[in-house]
């Protein structure tokens, strides 16, 4: 199979023992129906397993700690260990790994939530992007996923505004928030485009958006910090060290502070946005407009630099902090909704800048 993926998933081999295998622990995983037919063939496998009525599907069972039942004391996989990686779950063999089919493309990512794939795709700097050929095994084990929430017009081009979006978002003679605020006005471009159903129109505004400079029209925004502030006024991560509502305005008050961090941790934080971008195809992640996708995407890293400005002193805060933010809320389908649902109620792609984004600069 060939996949586009960033450069650094080449790289990644899963190893239980330098992660903690978190991704066995705390939590059921799914063994799909084909592999508990390959188990019942093997005394005592089955005996670790159970079906789960509410997920409708067969799961490991979880010990006394509630680590996977198959999760030996070295944190690594009895499975793989006694019978091969080819003998793993199609989620055991896939994670972190996360597959889009889009088209005829396959892309390829890995989930934030795993500590090694964080460590990867943040520090390795800049994020770029390759084809990479890959011979595969175990291909009716590969999770891969379709979106749904593609128009089937627009799945050919795909590719090319995720790209265009990502040039933005690398353009670094432009501050965070205003590579934020261009990815903004491009995508207001795009909806049009799209409302209108001239999809040819699009590859010319990529020509535009990655051959000129939009930085001219960014004056126009003006950010307003108490309307940043009242955004997270009951939006908490449960189990976190902090209210959200009072970092945010810990966040819009110490100024020189927050300059300071987000120079610090530029590459990290630059990072952060081109990969969830990728990884959850923005803007089409959730079912609504492009304008709604742009806000979820621009919420939820304000939420991450929010909550990373008032806890990370360093890159291990960092990347622990980036992985915990993930796992919550890849893990937490109920708050994304939230946060759409908080989005819908903006006026447009301009409120959603004047909002979250500093345009003039900091």
């Amino acid at each position: 199979m060939i996949y586009f993926q960033p450069e650094y998933v080449k790289n990644f081999k899963c190893d239980g023992q330098r992660c903690g295998a978190q991704c066995c622990k705390n939590w059921f995983i799914d063994i799909d129906e084909e592999t508990f037919n390959s188990y019942k063939k093997i005394g005592g496998l089955t005996s670790k397993i159970i079906f789960n009525a509410e997920r409708k599907s067969y799961v490991t069972k979880l010990d006394e700690n509630f680590h996977c039942a198959f999760l030996d004391t070295d944190n690594l996989c009895t499975i793989q260990k006694n019978y091969g990686e080819n003998f793993l779950s199609m989620i055991c063999q896939t994670f972190p790994r996360h597959i889009l089919k889009i088209a005829d493309l396959y892309e390829r990512s890995l989930n934030l939530t795993c500590p090694l794939a964080a460590e990867m795709a943040l520090l390795n700097f800049p994020l770029n992007f390759e084809l990479a050929e890959e011979n595969v095994s175990y291909e009716s084990k590969i999770g891969v996923q379709i979106p749904l929430n593609i128009d089937e017009k627009i799945l050919p081009l795909v590719s090319e505004i995720q790209m265009t979006a990502i040039f933005i978002l690398q353009t670094r003679t432009l501050t965070l928030d205003q590579r934020l605020a261009t990815l903004g006005i491009y995508f207001k471009y795009l909806e049009e485009i799209v409302s209108n159903g001239d999809t040819k129109k699009i590859s010319d505004l990529t020509n535009i958006f990655t051959s000129k400079n939009f930085s001219a029209q960014l004056t126009e925004f003006t950010f307003k910090p108490e309307e940043f502030t009242e955004f997270f006024i009951g939006k908490e991560f449960e189990d976190s060290e902090i209210s959200l509502c009072d970092a945010a305005n810990k966040f819009i008050v110490q100024s020189d502070n927050r300059e300071k961090f987000i120079k610090n941790f530029s590459n990290i934080l630059e990072n952060y946005l081109v990969h969830e971008f990728f990884l959850n195809t923005y803007p089409f992640r959730v079912k609504g407009t492009i304008a709604h996708n742009y806000g979820i995407f621009v919420a939820l890293y304000k939420i991450a630099e929010v909550y990373l400005f008032n806890l990370a002193q360093n890159v291990t805060d960092m990347i622990n902090g980036i992985v915990k933010l993930s796992s919550s809320i890849n893990h937490n389908p109920e708050y994304l909704q939230k946060i759409l649902a908080a989005i819908e109620k903006f006026d447009g792609i301009e409120k959603i800048i004047s909002t979250f984004l500093q345009t003039k600069g900091r």
